[in-house]
């Protein structure tokens, strides 16, 4: 939440210098660190940076084992992306976060070209349709998304009140 607060030009080189402070190089088990700093790869893909700090001690003790991406899958085997295949216990889908509107409400104009809504947060997208926890930030996704859940009930509530 600190970042919101921060001068932009700081923020990358500050994430990063926290990101070698707290996680350690991870880069021999298959995980290298990211070349950019948080609010570059936010500017860029809109998606607000995550680490379950558990998953680093899990690789670490081996516990979770690092391979290239999944291409498909041949019976028990999983086939990979450089060509090679394993035989997991567990296969986990990490499919990043995308909002998943589309078949939902995409038909009706509200949502713009990366599948969020156009209009969020306190103002309704269409009469009576409204969202929240749409807009991508640095400065916490749940209390924001909390702060703009309160807007939208003050301006539901006026609405009511208002057609009374």
């Amino acid at each position: 939440m600190a970042i919101k607060h921060l001068p932009p030009d700081w923020v990358d080189p500050i994430s990063k210098t926290q990101r070698k402070l707290s996680i350690p190089d991870l880069a021999p088990y298959g995980l290298p660190r990211p070349e950019h700093g948080i609010r570059t790869a936010f500017l860029a893909t809109g998606v607000t940076p995550i680490l379950d700090v558990g998953i680093v001690g899990a690789v670490r003790r081996g516990l979770v084992e690092i391979v290239a991406a999944v291409a498909g899958f041949d019976g028990a085997e999983v086939l990979l992306a450089d060509g090679s295949r394993v035989d997991p216990d567990v296969v986990i889908a990490a499919t990043g976060f995308r909002p998943g509107l589309d078949g939902l409400v995409g038909h009706l104009g509200a949502l713009g070209p990366r599948g969020l809504p156009t209009h969020t947060d306190g103002e309704p997208a269409l009469p009576g349709l409204w969202f929240v926890g749409f807009v991508p930030t640095l400065g916490g996704q749940l209390r924001e998304g909390s702060i703009a859940a309160a807007k939208v009930a003050a301006a539901v509530t006026a609405s009511l009140r208002a057609a009374v």
